[in-house]
């Protein structure tokens, strides 16, 4: 994909530099909006323990939920840069590609750039009539 783009463009050198300016100024508007969007915060069990009412002689109160499962939940995954990682998926064929599909498909593979993609998808698009 990228890389095919980079050798339909290495024939000129001003549109090869315009590439790499697009390609960082994507790198900068992902980083900032979408890049490790997904990760959810971790669970953290109470440390308080239960209390008892004293001189009432009523019934003790219920003691505090705790997690029972909390050592058993998932570690914080390593952080992956999904665009570097986009970069690197051979090229598809452009005849029997369907990008809607595609990103479907990938959705779990690259979760954050695939909110990018919907964004763009979900663009209107526009039609200037030449007279």
């Amino acid at each position: 994909m990228y890389e095919g783009l980079r050798r339909d463009c290495a024939s000129d050198p001003m549109l090869l530099t315009d590439l790499n300016n697009v390609q960082d100024q994507l790198k900068t508007f992902y980083n900032k909006n979408y890049a490790n969007r997904t990760r959810q915060p971790p669970v953290q069990a109470s440390q308080s323990s239960s209390s008892f009412s004293s001189a009432s002689g009523s019934a003790p109160h219920s003691p505090e939920k705790v997690n029972l499962t909390s050592r058993y939940q998932k570690e914080d995954r390593v952080i992956v840069n999904e665009l570097d990682e986009f970069y690197k998926v051979p090229q598809e064929d452009f005849d029997s590609c369907k990008p809607l599909e595609w990103w479907l498909g990938r959705q779990s593979q690259f979760p954050n750039l695939y909110r990018l993609v919907c964004d763009i998808f979900s663009i209107p698009g526009t039609f200037i009539m030449a007279y």
